[in-house]
């Protein structure tokens, strides 16, 4: 892949598949994804700008979740065999494995009449929303599937690559997807006493509960979350689809399962996972009241609300403007034209952002100010998309 390259030519010269399919190529996770996710940009152009992004961790040193890195390895499917990925998994993977359901364009599941209606939760509110767009984001996070396909994908991990007699893979090879590459994250010991290790291999996480070895993935986009779980030596495959991107049901239930299955002693799960993420968001939403309310103060800005106008630029992202309309400011942004952001005044030249894409959330952005003139501005967006934040000069 000639185009391909990273932000150090050392790490672009070593890069393997192997270290893009098993997130150790020195990003943090989702790192990017502000640009990526539902953006108007094409896979190649995304690929493009990983040499823009500057690592935050040395190469092959620590753990963190590249969905770009998962658009490369489908791209080079092309480059291999002349068929884009999504032809590839469709003839090799979801024909003979019967997934008649399962697709991977925005267009598909936006005519599906079946399709599940995604929501979120706003103001402690459940809301719809619409799908969104993410055929760019292909091979890291645009299958569109349903329980019974997803059924016979795990028939099919289960039964060692085969389906239905038939050899679909062969076994080193899927056993190759499952090997320990990176140590991917600390074990969750607060109620799963005897996790002792959590692995990546070539998409697929890898821990170890009640003396069995689990393989799983959770997934997730703009009103859905997702689990996959699977057992080998217990031929036990589980897996629970939401259609809210605001609840830890998914994984709770999935977990319930397999201790039942397991024999292990009943407890209720769903509310050791709730009570401390209700905790945690009803003191987000309480703090967001609490800006709320200081918009409607009455506050004025330091400076006139004109000298915040202008457009502004990012080395990675590239630029967004800021607009006045009606004596209020709003945000936009070059590669997500359908996303605005409405910015209402704090104080000390900060304001909180309520972006038309319910996903994004509600964020407080700093604008840099000296002696009065306006010299650039912080963007953050939910960490569900990425946990960055993005520095943005004035120029213009």
């Amino acid at each position: 892949m000639p185009d391909f390259k990273l932000f150090d030519d050392t790490y672009t010269k070593q890069c393997t598949v192997r270290d893009l399919l098993c997130h150790r190529i020195g990003l943090q996770t989702f790192q990017g994804d502000f640009l990526n996710w539902g953006s108007n940009l094409t896979r190649k152009e995304i690929i493009q700008h990983l040499a823009l992004s500057k690592p935050v961790y040395p190469f092959r040193y620590k753990y963190g979740y590249c969905n770009a890195a998962f658009i490369t390895a489908g791209e080079l499917i092309k480059n291999v065999t002349d068929t884009i990925w999504d032809d590839f998994i469709k003839y090799h993977f979801f024909e003979p494995l019967q997934m008649k359901h399962t697709n991977t364009t925005y267009q598909m599941i936006s005519n599906d009449a079946n399709a599940c209606i995604p929501h979120t939760l706003v103001n402690g509110k459940l809301v719809t929303m619409p799908f969104t767009n993410i055929d760019n984001m292909g091979p890291s996070a645009s299958i569109n599937s349903c329980v019974r396909d997803m059924a016979n994908w795990l028939l099919f991990q289960l039964d060692s690559g085969r389906f239905d007699g038939k050899q679909i893979v062969p076994f080193t090879v899927l056993s190759e997807t499952r090997k320990s590459n990176m140590i991917s994250s600390d074990v969750n010991s607060r109620i799963f006493k005897s996790n002792h290790f959590s692995t990546y291999g070539l998409g697929w996480q890898s821990y170890d509960y009640e003396s069995r070895r689990i393989w799983e993935h959770s997934g997730g986009a703009n009103g859905f979350v997702t689990k996959t779980e699977f057992i080998p030596e217990e031929n036990l495959g589980v897996l629970v689809y939401t259609n809210t991107d605001m609840n830890s049901l998914y994984d709770a239930l999935v977990k319930q399962v397999i201790e039942s299955y397991l024999h292990v002693p009943y407890r209720n799960l769903s509310e050791m996972y709730f009570i401390p993420t209700q905790k945690s968001r009803l003191a987000e939403q309480k703090e967001l009241d609490s800006l709320t309310r200081l918009t409607q103060s009455k506050n004025k800005p330091l400076i006139d609300l004109q000298n915040y106008v202008g457009i502004y630029n990012n080395s990675f992202y590239g630029n967004v403007e800021v607009k006045l309309t009606k004596e209020k400011l709003t945000l936009h942004f070059s590669h997500h034209p359908n996303n605005i952001g409405s910015l209402a005044y704090l104080d000390n030249n900060t304001f909180l952002c309520t972006y038309s894409d319910v996903t994004c959330g509600v964020q407080v952005l700093p604008f840099v100010v000296e002696k009065n003139i306006v010299k650039g501005i912080t963007i953050k967006v939910n960490d569900f998309i990425d946990y960055m934040s993005y520095d943005f000069i004035k120029v213009k």
